[in-house]
């Protein structure tokens, strides 16, 4: 027996959707089996999400059903830097929180979420984009032309406040 899946469409996310975006974050804190140290960093994610996609600095894409339950969604930051001859604007761009819910998945769905962000990305003159893919997601990035860079070092500093 065959299950029909409702239509799902990607559209661009919205303030108003910065509950199921929180709840997908979630989703793929779940999936990574990694338990965020902070007990509460919804709220402080939630007014990040609010001011970033109010200020534009923020972007969003979400896939929604037809009875409108959005099971997909993901962020990309805009973020601004020195322009240089390689990089005139200077903005470059990083695409995370991606999460699809469990049922959905493997369905093409965060490919067209991520299609939608690298769009709008390049809409705002962004050429330079950069994310972390886990296992599951490495090769939709690479079929979408994103490569491992090795000119880069990996460091991590981490500064405690005394």
């Amino acid at each position: 027996m065959t299950i029909m899946r409702e239509n799902v469409a990607v559209r661009k996310g919205a303030v108003r959707d910065v509950e199921a975006l929180l709840r997908l974050r979630g989703v793929m804190f779940s999936s990574l089996d990694s338990t965020p140290a902070a007990q509460h960093w919804e709220g402080a994610c939630r007014q990040i999400m609010l001011d970033g996609l109010n200020s534009g600095d923020l972007l969003a894409a979400v896939a929604e059903t037809e009875d409108g339950t959005i099971v997909a969604g993901g962020m990309a930051a805009v973020h601004r830097w020195l322009p240089s001859p390689a990089n005139p604007s200077g903005l470059k761009g990083y695409i995370g929180s991606m999460a699809t819910d469990q049922e959905w998945r493997r369905h093409g769905i965060g490919r067209q979420i991520a299609n939608h962000l690298i769009q709008a990305l390049h809409e705002r003159g962004i050429s330079e984009i950069e994310l972390h893919a886990t296992e599951d997601g490495e090769g939709i990035y690479r079929s979408l032309g994103f490569a491992a860079r090795d000119d880069l070092t990996p460091l991590a500093i981490s500064a405690n406040a005394e």
